[in-house]
């Protein structure tokens, strides 16, 4: 056998080359924005109807009479 003063190599080092990625994060800005911009836009108009619906409906004010004025409740001038 043959003695060398080499380290051996057991694993080839060219197979382990960190590859840098080019991101363009101007790109992935654009995007994100676009794609946050139609969402907020379509739940802003949903809140909107909504929100015009139960102001003219009132689907949350339940099945209330109309209140009556303090006098015909409570009758004062009557004693």
């Amino acid at each position: 056998m043959h003695e060398t003063r080499k380290v051996p190599v057991l694993v080839n080092p060219e197979n382990f080359k960190i590859k840098k990625l080019k991101i363009d994060p101007i790109e992935i800005k654009k995007e994100n924005s676009k794609k946050l911009n139609l969402f907020l836009g379509i739940g802003f108009v949903l809140f909107t109807i909504f929100f015009l619906w139960n102001c003219k409906y009132g689907i949350f004010k339940g099945q209330q009479e109309s209140p009556e004025p303090y006098s015909v409740v409570y009758n004062i001038n009557s004693v």
